[in-house]
């Protein structure tokens, strides 16, 4: 995630937004990422909540097969996985550990 900004007035950003159609269109967007001022990209991480592990191993110790459903991405989804014991650092090499709606 990146942060940027422009100083104006709010009576300059409804203008704006008018005559930039709501910022609907991509590239009324990219005309007014340009005259953002840049100031610092962060990367949020939420961990995997405290018994998760432990009671995805009880479902599997129980012949019970667990999926994850999610609208991460590839990558992010097979994290997730790994840290919550649904998958194996070894599974996670299999490209067929995840389905996409591709």
């Amino acid at each position: 995630m990146s942060y940027a900004y422009k100083e104006m007035n709010y009576k300059a950003y409804l203008e704006l937004q008018k005559e930039w159609h709501g910022f609907h269109d991509i590239e009324d967007r990219k005309k007014l990422i340009n005259e953002l001022c840049y100031l610092c990209t962060f990367v949020i991480r939420d961990e995997v909540r405290d018994g998760i592990p432990e009671a995805v191993n009880d479902l599997v110790q129980n012949k019970i097969q667990v999926y994850m459903v999610t609208g991460d991405s590839v990558e992010t989804a097979k994290k997730i996985a790994l840290d919550s014991g649904i998958i194996s650092a070894a599974e996670m090499q299999d490209p067929n550990c995840v389905i996409t709606g591709e």
